[in-house]
């Protein structure tokens, strides 16, 4: 890629020399033998047999045959008439053989009369036509070694140079070859963007940008000078241009790039896919190119258009090529004597109308100064607008300030989309389902936020809510702590908001309204210090493709403040070891299996022991093996009182590693507490499973169950397995294994086998999964 620019100017300068370069022709002798098989008519119209005439048609036949010519005679005809029957016999053959026709008919014995008509298809066809009949002639009347010969002397060109046109060529190529050049710079940043990788790393975003465009442009610096030697010293070796204007040029190139780097980095952030931004900075190129053409191409339109083409210069494209027509149209004009002598001649003016204002179209500085302009505005933009996490703090950080919340509001019925909305609290009125841990929960949360005790929990979640663009309310009113050292289970149906919390939780999404305090950190006043003291595993598998296991480590146990080579290694060693991944320590990324991804976003999350670590379904995938070692690790940071975030859909892992869950349905929390306190406060009864005979009809079974077990709700029905939730107070066990057995007998043919145990996790899971919406 760093080549295109080069190659473009080699080329746009060989082009340039061949449109001016004189190219010597030799003369072109002018007959039929440069023909392949050519065929002549030759028609006798009125043959008076004379002596003459007969001397005639055979000198015609020699001569023929000397220039390679397939002469048909004929006698008595007219020529038209003979071509025309040629015509009709055979279109093809005509057109593609046949070159003349040649009509003899003789005015007396010794004075022929001739026609000669010639194919428009073959060239110099006439010119060749007339010199066989005039040598025919000649040799009858003086002999064979007379002969006339007809040359083609090409006419001598001036030799003009090369003026102002001929450097459109250059004018079109080179800013082409630029235009194709920076977009490898998307590249890293797109990739970083569209895996969400850069929201794994803690840098700061202004640090994050600043040093991205810094770094990319001292590599386009540097091409820039070096394709100002090869144009000035190698390739310009006949003085096109001087020294001073490739040096201009040079300049123009390297703001060109400090204005467009900026914007595409902001691009890189609205397009998920590499092909649909090419398509886009494409026609955004090509309609800088079609303005350059209609504004830039003389003086006089570049005088014309001169305020609109300031107004252009917002599209760096065009500037560059609107800025090198400044720079090259005054050097033609006024850059040399002999320029400046041709100008004067070709405009009527005399040397004293150069005037400053006369010359002023060509100041460039104004180029200079959009492009500024443009990049400083551009990486403002990129920094504290486009990204979503200072986009996001800022936004919110200025409504709290603006307008303190209610504590008490409610969603207003029929409320339209507006600011109003926005800001005032999500609540939805479920105070007869709200659950008692719940309510005291949030009466915690309120209590720690009014007397500003944040040190106490590890995170501290009050009142978070956020609505995306359309109204769809994703998180309501969301109040709990976090105790340091505490496993915290964060369960939830797909939609049911957790991922979404976590992101906010993460600052990788704005913050609608309410607060979220890591020890006693704010997360928007103290936004990079709180992003330092987390590790985040995210739902997808976010992860540079290009870098190996080891590398990825390292760069994360970098960010987390692990120096000295020795220590360094030793971290990424043992977690590699911890997560089953050193067969893949040198191995790209872009070639591990899912489950392998999962583990190694896993370790990311958890080297260099962070005092927070959120993990989405961090097992997802993940071979059985495997999920057992990262529970160890779970299990291992808890003991060294770091405190864990844990979204998943396996209960087992839940109950194995949390020590309290907190269930989510229709983005607000629905039960809070351990896990044994849940089963106990919402997993009255027991779980029936029934093992079924395949094919058996298990209605009259069915009835019967309903009729020993009055209440019961069946929960599934398939694979030849029946299980029922029995919410039967005060019965004992005996009873039930007696009811139990009465069925076996009753349905001997039907039951294989049953089992009865006290409510899991999950039937609470889905008991909660079934609540209706608020």
């Amino acid at each position: 890629m760093f080549l295109i620019p080069f190659v473009a100017l080699i080329l746009s300068f060989i082009l340039i020399r061949m449109s001016v370069t004189k190219t010597e022709q030799t003369e072109l002798v002018l007959n039929f033998s440069s023909y392949r098989a050519p065929q002549i008519h030759l028609t006798v119209a009125n043959a008076t047999g004379s002596d003459f005439e007969r001397r005639l048609l055979e000198t015609f036949e020699r001569v023929a045959r000397e220039q390679n010519v397939n002469l048909i005679t004929h006698s008595n005809r007219r020529i038209e008439e003979e071509l025309l029957y040629q015509e009709l016999e055979n279109r093809i053959k005509y057109y593609e053989n046949v070159v003349a026709g040649i009509e003899v008919s003789m005015l007396n014995a010794q004075t022929p009369h001739v026609k000669i008509l010639f194919s428009g298809n073959a060239l110099h066809s006439s010119v060749m036509a007339q010199n066989l009949v005039s040598n025919a002639i000649l040799q009858t009347t003086r002999g064979h070694s007379a002969s006339i010969e007809t040359r083609s002397a090409p006419m001598l060109q001036k030799d003009i140079g090369i003026n102002r046109y001929h450097m459109n060529i250059y004018e079109s190529l080179v800013p082409l070859g630029f235009f194709i050049y920076i977009l490898y710079f998307v590249g890293a940043p797109f990739a970083e963007e569209s895996s969400e990788f850069k929201t794994l790393h803690c840098t700061n975003p202004c640090l994050y940008w600043i040093t991205t465009f810094l770094f990319d442009l001292f590599i386009h610096i540097f091409i820039c000078i070096m394709l100002f030697i090869v144009a000035s010293q190698l390739v310009d070796t006949r003085g096109v241009l001087s020294q001073d204007t490739h040096l201009r040029l040079t300049t123009i190139y390297i703001f060109y790039g400090m204005a467009m780097l900026p914007l595409i980095y902001i691009l890189t952030k609205y397009f998920k896919s590499m092909e649909n931004l090419f398509t886009f900075v494409s026609y955004l190129a090509l309609f800088a190119t079609i303005l350059a053409q209609l504004l830039s191409t003389s003086d006089d339109k570049i005088r014309e258009y001169l305020y609109w083409s300031r107004l252009f210069h917002i599209i760096p494209d065009f500037a560059m090529r609107h800025t090198m027509a400044l720079v090259i149209v005054g050097y033609f004009a006024t850059g040399t004597p002999k320029n400046r002598e041709d100008f004067l001649h070709n405009h009527q003016m005399s040397s004293a109308s150069l005037s400053d204002d006369f010359l002023s179209p060509y100041d460039t500085s104004f180029y200079f100064f959009a492009m500024t302009l443009f990049m400083v505005v551009s990486l403002t933009l990129l920094i504290y607008f486009c990204e979503n996490i200072y986009y996001g703090r800022s936004l919110t950080h200025l409504k709290m300030r603006i307008k303190k919340p209610k504590k008490d509001g409610r969603m207003r019925k029929n409320s339209k989309r507006s600011v109003d909305a926005v800001d005032s609290p999500v609540r939805v009125d479920i105070q007869d389902q709200v659950d008692a841990d719940v309510q005291k929960e949030e009466n915690e949360t309120e209590k720690c936020e009014q007397e500003q005790k944040y040190d106490k929990y590890a995170i501290v979640v009050r009142n978070l809510e956020k609505i995306f663009p359309g109204g769809v309310v994703a998180v309501k009113g969301l109040n709990f702590r976090i105790h340091k050292g505490e496993c915290f289970g964060l369960l939830g149906m797909n939609g049911a908001g957790k991922t979404t919390t976590f992101k906010m939780m993460t600052l990788n999404e704005s913050i609608t309204r309410g607060s979220i305090h890591l020890s006693h950190m704010d997360s928007i006043a103290h936004a990079n210090m709180y992003k330092l003291s987390y590790g985040y595993c995210p739902q997808i598998d976010a992860l540079h493709m290009a870098l190996t296991a080891e590398e990825t480590l390292k760069y994360f146990a970098r960010m987390r403040g692990i120096s000295g080579n020795e220590e360094l290694q030793n971290e990424v060693d043992t977690w590699l070891r911890k997560v089953d991944l050193e067969d893949y320590r040198n191995v790209q990324v872009k070639y591990y299996s899912g489950g392998t991804k999962r583990k190694l976003n896993t370790a990311i999350a958890m080297i260099g022991s962070p005092d927070v670590i959120f993990l989405d379904e961090p097992t997802t995938g993940v071979d059985p093996i495997s999920r057992r070692r990262i529970w160890e690790c779970i299990g291992e940071l808890k003991k060294r009182k770091r405190t864990i975030i844990l979204t998943s859909h396996s209960m087992d892992e839940c109950e194995q590693l949390c020590n309290r869950i907190a269930i989510m349905s229709d983005g607000h929390l629905q039960c809070i507490g351990p896990t044994q306190k849940l089963k106990e406060k919402f997993g009255h009864g027991f779980t029936l499973i029934v093992k079924l005979a395949s094919g058996c009809d298990v209605r009259y079974l069915k009835r019967e169950i309903f009729e020993k077990f009055p209440g019961c709700i069946e929960r599934e029905d398939h694979a030849d397995i029946l299980k029922y939730h029995v919410s039967e107070p005060n019965v004992c066990w005996s009873k039930v294994f007696e009811r139990l057995e009465e069925l076996r007998e009753q349905f001997p043919t039907t039951i294989c086998d049953y089992s009865v145990s006290e409510v899991s996790l999950e039937d609470i899971f889905l008991q909660f999964s079934h609540h209706p919406k608020a």
